[in-house]
């Protein structure tokens, strides 16, 4: 998705974007906005597809979204905004589990298609819990700077990485 959309605009050829942006919104896989964002949480939190696998994949997953979002966003596309700031409800989720509290998980389950065998997810991952990824600053400038939404997840998990400063000092 995020190469599809990214030769798109450096080809200047819309119909290879439009590709990608489709299955960001309608795709039938992982990658697409309610595949990797299946559940949404009566506390306005929505779980991302690899919460349960590790947490190295989830924030990964987030910052590769980010890029696409951004990159969308910069041709007039919203992709952040879409259904209803989903992204933002997953963000702040992954933020929020890997700053040290608790979030809300549903089972989830998927199929193999090597045997059709379907497995499943239980529980939040730990593992990876609290590595620091570089994910944040893009989708805080977004959500906060740009749109004036409120991202306190998003704006600890910065704090705790020490990159809050640096985003201040950034923006000046």
């Amino acid at each position: 998705m995020a190469a599809t959309v990214a030769i798109g605009i450096f080809c200047d050829r819309r119909d290879i974007y439009d590709i990608g942006i489709e299955y960001f919104k309608n795709g039938a896989g992982n990658g697409s906005i309610y595949n990797a964002i299946p559940f949404l949480h009566p506390d306005g939190l929505a779980q991302w597809q690899e919460s349960g696998r590790d947490q190295a994949h989830t924030q990964l997953g987030i910052g590769l979204m980010a890029t696409i979002a951004e990159m969308a966003w910069n041709q007039g596309d919203d992709l952040y905004g879409w259904a209803d700031n989903r992204f933002l409800r997953a963000a702040e989720y992954v933020a929020k589990y890997n700053n040290g509290e608790d979030v809300p998980f549903a089972t989830y389950e998927w199929g193999s298609g090597r045997n059709g065998a379907i497995n499943s997810q239980s529980g939040i991952s730990p593992a990876s819990r609290n590595k620091m990824r570089p994910i944040w600053a893009m989708i805080y400038n977004h959500y906060v700077n740009r749109k004036g939404l409120s991202a306190p997840n998003i704006a600890a998990r910065m704090a705790l990485e020490g990159t809050v400063r640096s985003w201040k000092l950034i923006m000046r």
